[in-house]
């Protein structure tokens, strides 16, 4: 587990004792390396527990149910459904991925376990959790990409035109 520095806000002031002071809830705040470092805790624990069913030779994984026999599942978007993290800051990564995974299950059916993994590569291969390049914008993209390519059954392009005289490379080239 990392340690981290993490700052109290000050709670809000009381009705009889206004103050200037801005109003702020009692949360706890953790700043910039430390912050990325708890989501990529969060976003990896999330997909290394999904990752394990992926593909034909994919395992199962058991989730307890209170007040049930346990489950015995090899769906991604169950699996993603049922890790819940202690630590806030992680499970908020936790919860990026799940949305991931609930997302593509929603659209296709299927590939659960394949967006999130994606989406966990896209993540960190993109930057989404490096502190030079994360962005809301940027985290979008991701979850959108991961999605995209999921769902695309299939994709239809022109060939190039040939002119006359010509061994194509030239009309190949201006199609693009």
């Amino acid at each position: 587990m990392i340690e981290t520095k993490r700052h109290a806000a000050r709670p809000c002031p009381s009705a009889t004792n206004p103050s200037t002071e801005p109003i702020v809830s009692a949360r706890n705040l953790v700043f910039h390396q430390d912050a990325r470092q708890l989501l990529l805790n969060g976003v990896n624990a999330l997909a290394e527990a999904v990752k394990v069913t992926l593909g034909p030779g994919g395992r199962n994984v058991i989730v307890e149910k209170p007040d049930a026999a346990p489950l015995v599942a090899n769906s991604g978007v169950v699996v993603a459904g049922a890790v819940d993290l202690t630590d806030p800051f992680a499970e908020m990564g936790a919860r990026l991925l799940r949305e991931v995974a609930t997302r593509t299950s929603e659209v296709a059916g299927d590939g659960t376990t394949t967006a999130t993994t994606l989406a966990q590569a896209i993540m960190i291969e993109a930057g989404i959790v490096d502190p030079v390049k994360v962005s809301r914008t940027a985290l979008q993209n991701a979850i959108s990409v991961a999605s995209l390519l999921l769902t695309t059954d299939c994709m239809i392009a022109r060939p190039p035109m040939r002119q006359a005289g010509s061994d194509g490379s030239d009309a190949f080239a201006r199609t693009f």
